[in-house]
């Protein structure tokens, strides 16, 4: 007998964001996207509405912020487990923590690492990001495309789909070690640390859906 999908609802003022967020969640095994929302208000009525097992808030939003949602659901004694995402490193944990959130991670994790912190929240546990986080894009001028290799783009392509680096490689025809090599070379001319901000630099500069030259 398999388990229940974990249920959750997204929201983020970002749409990129909001979408590579449910890309990667729904491409999990055993997670489920109920709904994905703009603003904190219609998340919290999706919350209510749909009863998710997880609430995964940006902090950061206009009108009501992520921790003002999380304590929300914690004043509401509410089953859905709040995990928060952001992009700033400079938010106190206390804060986030004490709001009723289960925990909170930053943009710069790998799709995995958020994975693995929706299945813990849902199993009750407390999650604390500990990777540091620079700039999601530090290098690259808006409306500046990097010089790019015809197998960087289609790798970052590849990327963008949701495929993981051993379904890239499969897909290119190439080894997984090459593979690698063409992310981390795309990642270094992008100037991103993570396969998600990578993946939200590509699509803000329109290399998602470039054909090689």
């Amino acid at each position: 007998m398999t388990s229940a999908a974990i249920r959750v609802v997204i929201c983020d003022d970002d749409p990129l964001a909001r979408q590579t967020l449910a890309t990667y969640l729904n491409h999990a095994p055993g997670i489920s996207v109920v709904s994905v929302h703009a603003d904190a208000t219609s998340a919290l009525d999706a919350v209510m509405r749909d009863s998710p097992d997880v609430l995964l808030s940006d902090i950061n939003m206009p009108a009501l912020s992520g921790i003002e949602a999380a304590r929300w659901v914690a004043e509401q004694h509410l089953p859905t487990k709040v995990l928060l995402i952001t992009a700033l490193s400079d938010l106190s944990t206390t804060a986030a923590l004490q709001a009723g959130a289960a925990g909170y991670v930053l943009k710069s994790v790998s799709p995995g690492a958020l994975v693995d912190a929706v299945r813990a929240v849902h199993r009750g546990l407390a999650v604390v990001s500990e990777a540091p986080f620079r700039s999601l894009f530090p290098q690259v001028p808006d409306g500046v495309r990097p010089d790019l290799t015809a197998e960087e783009r289609r790798t970052l392509n590849l990327l963008c789909r949701g495929l993981s680096n051993a379904q890239i490689a499969e897909t290119m025809y190439v080894s997984l070690s090459t593979a690698k090599r063409h992310l981390t070379s795309a990642m270094r001319k992008l100037g991103t640390t993570s396969r998600l901000s990578t993946v939200l630099e590509a699509q803000r500069l329109g290399l998602d859906d470039m054909s090689p030259e």
